[in-house]
C-alpha cells in the first residue's frame, strides 16, 4: 500500500518492529539516524518523521503478537 491517507498501517509496522526490537514507541522517533536501518521502503516515507507514535497503545499492544504469528 503506498503511503498516503492509510499512512497508519505504516506506522503500526514501525512501531511493532521498534517494540520487538526493545524500543518504546512512545519514545522514539522515525527520523533518529541511530534507528535509521530499522526502516523498510514503506517505513521510510512514513508522513509523521519527527513525533514518537501518535496511534493507541491498544493497537500497538497487538504487534509483537502479530509478528510472532507472521
Amino acid at each position: 500500500m503506498p503511503p498516503g491517507l492509510d499512512d497508519d498501517i505504516h506506522r503500526y509496522v514501525w512501531d511493532g518492529r521498534m517494540q520487538r526490537l526493545g524500543y518504546n514507541p512512545y519514545i522514539v522517533v522515525p527520523s533518529d539516524p541511530a534507528l535509521a536501518s530499522s526502516h523498510t521502503s514503506e517505513t521510510r516515507t512514513l508522513n509523521i518523521q519527527k513525533v514518537p507514535s501518535p496511534l493507541s497503545s491498544g493497537g500497538a499492544a497487538i504487534l509483537p503478537r502479530r509478528n510472532i504469528d507472521s
